[in-house]
């Protein structure tokens, strides 16, 4: 095809990440944990931050913190105004 643009080639196709109940549960419960439980030098555990200690404990292989965002969200919690 002569002339197409780049912008009109079709998407690579991605394959969504799945994590079980059982991955969702510990990374909930990981944000339960006191970031000095976990050796963290921060007050609070960010989503980032969240994301980084469930691969380091290897919860899952990688998450975005997108998707603990949204784990959390759907869990109702909110570690980062806990005190």
């Amino acid at each position: 095809m002569r002339g197409r643009r780049a912008f009109e080639r079709p998407a690579p196709l991605r394959c969504a990440a799945t994590f079980t109940p059982e991955h969702i549960c510990q990374i909930i419960a990981l944000a339960c944990e006191d970031p000095e439980a976990l050796e963290v030098p921060i007050s609070h555990l960010s989503q980032s931050e969240l994301a980084r200690q469930a691969a380091g404990h290897g919860i899952v292989k990688s998450i975005s913190h997108g998707s603990v965002g949204r784990f959390l969200k759907e869990a109702t919690l909110k570690p980062h105004r806990s005190r």
